[in-house]
């Protein structure tokens, strides 16, 4: 079969060159095997849940009114009563501990769909504070966290916080739950969890 160049068009010539690329690819697939030997690395999960549900409880407090709203402020810890200011007052309570420092990703859906009231947001956040001797050791500099949901949240294995010029290592982390409303009624915010999954 004779044919001239000048007489292929260039979608011809587009299509004979994608045929020769697959031809030739297609003996090209295989190069070599490699077995390579038994290979073990400790990599423990990078957050460790000290505790499952139901266990974990929350108390709700009145933050008060601002410009026309009130706000509610829930701490979730492993179990209840939880001493104020909304902090565990033993490790035991801590919801998580960070095993690996890394990026972690937080999925949960915050529902207030049985509400009468009007809310406006609702912020979840994840809490440190240093337990000595069965009670709440920092006064300020706690490190904290507003988790957005399916966004990546870089976590430490440890930080510190204040008690006037001393410092010390936080020891227990927990949740607080921040919903504003702008109008009277039942705030209500549906039961629901958060599943965290490394980056």
């Amino acid at each position: 079969m004779k044919f001239s160049m000048k007489k292929l068009t260039t979608r011809g010539i587009l299509g004979l060159l994608a045929l020769s690329f697959v031809v030739s690819s297609g003996f090209a697939l295989f190069l070599f095997q490699q077995s390579l030997p038994t290979l073990t690395i400790s990599n423990p999960a990078g957050l460790s849940s000290l505790c499952a549900s139901p266990l974990i409880a929350g108390t709700t407090a009145n933050n008060g009114t601002a410009g026309g709203h009130e706000s509610f402020t829930t701490a979730y810890s492993c179990t209840s009563p939880i001493a104020s200011p909304y902090a565990p007052t033993a490790i035991a309570q801590g919801v998580l501990s960070v095993v690996t420092a890394a990026s972690y990703i937080p999925t949960f859906i915050i529902d207030t769909s049985a509400s009468t009231a009007t809310v406006t947001s609702v912020a979840v956040q994840l809490n440190t504070q240093s337990i000595q001797s069965g009670a709440s050791w920092c006064i300020s500099g706690n490190p904290s966290f507003v988790l957005t949901s399916g966004t990546a949240q870089a976590l430490a294995t440890n930080y510190t916080c204040q008690n006037g010029t001393a410092t010390n290592p936080t020891n227990v982390m927990w949740y607080t739950v921040t919903v504003v409303a702008s109008t009277f009624g039942t705030v209500n915010v549906a039961s629901f969890s958060i599943t965290w999954k490394s980056q």
